[in-house]
């Protein structure tokens, strides 16, 4: 997984120093074997930071097959019932650009619906402020109520 190794790297260099890093890993309880840190038997296998980039990698990968699964089921529908009423607003749009404009729609429409079926069914535990804030609005603007983000 060279993507992750690299997005790991990019995260590390985003600090402004290496004091800074091990700050943060040490407010959020995290281990980075490139680290130098006094042992904490407290951390688990989740807590080391290298574990969690390949976890969201994996969950990434997971979430963009199923979004895509989703999408593509419902494309040749929704470019046939959408396909008038967007070229009237475009007149100008080629037959890619339609299919490209209906698939970005329906992707955000998707993953929308999506993220409600999961609020619906489960509370979400959002550890950072501002994702929780972020993940608060989300939910807020998309269903037009607010969802129980803990």
């Amino acid at each position: 997984m060279k993507e992750v190794e690299k997005q790991l790297a990019d995260f590390r260099a985003s600090f402004e120093s290496p004091e800074a890093y091990h700050t943060f890993l040490k407010n959020y309880q995290l281990v980075d074997p490139t680290v130098e840190m006094e042992p904490d038997p407290d951390l688990r296998a989740f807590g080391n930071i290298e574990y969690l980039f390949r976890v969201r990698a994996i969950v990434r990968l997971f979430v963009d097959k199923k979004l895509n699964l989703l999408v593509r089921l419902a494309l040749d529908n929704a470019v046939a019932t959408r396909g008038e009423a967007l070229r009237a607003e475009n007149p100008g749009l080629t037959g890619d650009e339609l299919r490209a404009r209906v698939e970005a729609d329906l992707t955000r429409e998707k993953l929308i619906e999506w993220v409600q079926e999961l609020a619906a069914r489960a509370k979400i535990t959002m550890h950072d402020e501002s994702y929780r804030a972020g993940l608060e609005r989300f939910l807020a603007l998309t269903s037009g109520k607010a969802a129980v983000v803990e």
